[in-house]
């Protein structure tokens, strides 16, 4: 990451999109948020998403289970499904 962005980071904190707003009349301003944040920052918060925190628990314990992987089991893991 860039310094200048690391910095705006820090004081501003992580750019977030409201997808609540993705369809009806702020769809296209909703949309170019989301591409402007992905070209300048490469990531962004997404909230009022309509995903339960049970699966976002799900994803996350995954995750990081994923990342505790060896290298080879990794690979063996791809080559089944994917991780």
């Amino acid at each position: 990451m860039h310094r200048l962005k690391f910095f705006r980071l820090i004081l501003n904190g992580i750019p977030v999109v409201d997808f609540s707003k993705v369809d009806g009349k702020e769809r296209a301003n909703t949309l170019a948020l989301i591409d402007r944040y992905c070209q300048e920052w490469g990531f962004f918060q997404l909230i009022n998403h309509g995903i339960s925190e049970e699966l976002l628990d799900r994803v996350k314990k995954v995750a990081t289970e994923c990342y505790k992987l060896e290298r080879r089991q990794v690979s063996r893991i791809q080559n089944q499904s994917s991780c």
